[in-house]
């Protein structure tokens, strides 16, 4: 990890952060949608398990890097500080940003292989290891499709219902505004579609949501209905 910082004349050539990659434990997730009969399984979670006290301890030792990374950029702050005005005006420390730039590194890593350990957890438990638990999944899975299409006919209705009533706003708008100027007319148009797209886009937007939804629990069917 990092070697302990002096008290004195630190450079920072002197930290290396030790790096982790996410591959493998990318490599097991796209396994799991591959995975087609349950005598592969058992090995399959072994080396998920395996993988994630491998990311644990990293993520331990990491945080000891950055516990000293944070003491190391404190004393430099503390040095750069306790330099003479001309000094800290007319020269530049590179140690301080260099121990920034490293704990940005590590919090981006922390962030990326948390929420990697997320996927992992997430895909055992909903990785099947005998016929009776794929069966009760898919039904699990199956009422949650239902659920989310009633929702999305839902919002289909809503946003039908929208577009219904700004025809019909339109519609009255043009009778009542026969006799006044075009750009009058045009005026009041311009300001039902306005409202009309306001009201359309947070139902359009949760419909997108919705739909992402359904897209991913389909996927979840196929992957189990695959697995024999």
């Amino acid at each position: 990890m990092l070697e302990a910082p002096r008290p004195s004349a630190i450079v920072a050539r002197e930290f290396e952060l030790e790096r982790y990659s996410p591959a493998p434990g990318n490599t097991l997730l796209t396994e799991c949608w591959e995975l087609t009969s349950f005598e592969h399984v058992p090995n399959w979670m072994s080396r998920v398990a395996d993988e994630l006290a491998r990311i644990r301890a990293y993520l331990d030792r990491l945080s000891s890097s950055t516990d000293q990374l944070r003491r190391a950029r404190e004393e430099a702050v503390a040095a750069r500080a306790a330099q003479s005005f001309f000094k800290r005006t007319f020269t530049s420390d590179p140690v301080e940003p260099a121990i920034a730039r490293l704990q940005v590194e590590a919090s981006t890593a922390r962030e990326t292989l948390t929420a990697l350990v997320a996927r992992l957890q997430q895909a055992v438990q909903r990785t099947p290891c005998s016929p009776d638990e794929r069966a009760a999944m898919l039904a699990e899975l199956r009422q949650t499709k239902k659920d989310l299409v009633l929702q999305k006919q839902q919002i289909n209705q809503g946003l039908r219902d929208v577009r219904s009533g700004a025809r019909h706003q339109a519609a009255e708008a043009s009778l009542g505004l026969l006799l006044a100027s075009g750009k009058t007319r045009r005026f009041a148009n311009v300001g039902i579609r306005a409202a009309k797209e306001l009201a359309l886009r947070p139902k359009e937007q949760a419909r997108a949501e919705l739909e992402a939804q359904l897209a991913v629990v389909d996927l979840n069917i196929n992957r189990l209905e695959k697995l024999q």
